[in-house]
């Protein structure tokens, strides 16, 4: 009885020292995975300074549609910052693409390490929350230190302030060059409800890719797909000697 319990004790710990290396495999291809998040957000952020313009003019015109005073038109202003939109959100589905990429190193790693296709799930799952950290904190920093906003969360702060400022009130703290702090929060709080969709997304395809990498590598399945394999040819060679047998007695 206590020889089991000794057994059962030394097992948890195994598995418990065998699930902390994968998720320092995880963190570090994670981090690795940030870099190229990070060029994402750097990216993204010029395309957001150079059609800075762009952005301050599209926001005048509403506020003159709104007010009713006239002013430039607003589908050439938003035809402008189209290209804008396409290389924020093309290249984020890109550095979604590599940090899945390596969600599947993470999981060929951990099952190199355990034999378990549960640990390649759990690596690379760990590998997109880190890159997604990594991400994120590096977009966080450009909107609200730098001003450079590439996604559509400074048009839902807009259209929010817009809506819900009184029409007697005049509009002010609403430029992306100069907010104030209603609609710095708003604008804060569409980008994390935009982040939150894109973490779902990369969590779960990431531990998809984890998976695939780990059963495609797992010392475990390899040795069970082996053993099956003689163990049908060893059948088959049976079979056939068995005929023989027959045959030669029969004659």
């Amino acid at each position: 009885m206590w020889r089991a319990a000794i057994v059962h004790i030394q097992g948890e710990r195994q598995a418990m020292e065998v699930g902390d290396r994968v998720r320092r495999y995880g963190l570090a291809i994670g981090l690795a995975a940030g870099v190229v998040t990070w060029l994402q957000a750097l990216i993204a952020g010029s395309a957001a300074s150079s059609h800075l313009a762009e952005t301050l003019a599209l926001q005048r015109a509403l506020i003159a549609y709104r007010d009713g005073t006239g002013g430039p038109l607003i589908d050439p202003q938003i035809d402008r910052l189209v290209p804008m939109f396409i290389v924020t959100y093309v290249t984020a589905g890109i550095a979604l693409l590599v940090t899945l990429g390596f969600s599947w190193y993470a999981g060929r790693v951990a099952s190199l390490v355990s034999g378990r296709t549960e640990d390649g799930t759990r690596a690379g799952q760990v590998v997109a929350w880190a890159s997604w950290l990594c991400w994120c904190g590096a977009a966080l920093l450009a909107i609200a230190l730098f001003r450079a906003d590439g996604t559509l969360s400074w048009l839902a702060a807009t259209a929010a302030k817009l809506t819900f400022t009184p029409e007697s009130t005049p509009i002010t703290g609403m430029y992306v060059t100069s907010p104030d702090g209603v609609f710095l929060a708003l604008q804060l709080g569409a980008f994390l409800v935009q982040a939150g969709v894109g973490l779902a997304v990369a969590v779960y395809c990431g531990g998809v890719a984890g998976r695939v990498g780990s059963a495609q590598r797992s010392p475990g399945v390899f040795h069970r797909w082996s053993v099956s394999r003689l163990r049908s040819r060893l059948q088959a060679a049976l079979g056939a000697t068995r005929a023989r047998l027959l045959r030669s007695r029969e004659k």
